[in-house]
């Protein structure tokens, strides 16, 4: 399940980069798939939880003002969470974290 669900992650990632279109990580089976990946039961897989990041993050950044405030917070909650979580991580460190997200967390 782990790799599928990492594989559809990265897959939305890609779309994005190259089409620019934000359904890629905006959609809600996006942030389904970063929780079920990430999830209390899965211990800290710094590769899943930096695929899951960059998805909650990117969310976070193009969600235009007509997204719930909620759900625009919760994705910057995650996003924090899933990065800070990589950075403290023995393979993790933070060039897996980009700038802006390592000045958020200092």
């Amino acid at each position: 399940m782990r790799d599928r669900l990492l594989r559809d992650l990265r897959e939305r990632l890609r779309r994005y980069r190259e089409t620019g279109d934000p359904q890629a990580v905006l959609a809600r089976d996006a942030r389904w798939e970063a929780i079920a990946l990430t999830g209390p039961h899965t211990g800290v897989d710094v590769e899943a939880y930096v695929a899951a990041a960059e998805v909650r993050w990117l969310a976070y950044r193009i969600a235009g003002k007509d997204r719930d405030p909620q759900t625009r917070d919760e994705d910057l909650h995650a996003a924090l969470t899933l990065y800070g979580a990589v950075l403290r991580a023995p393979d993790g460190g933070p060039g897996l974290v980009p700038p802006p997200v390592r000045m958020l967390l200092e």
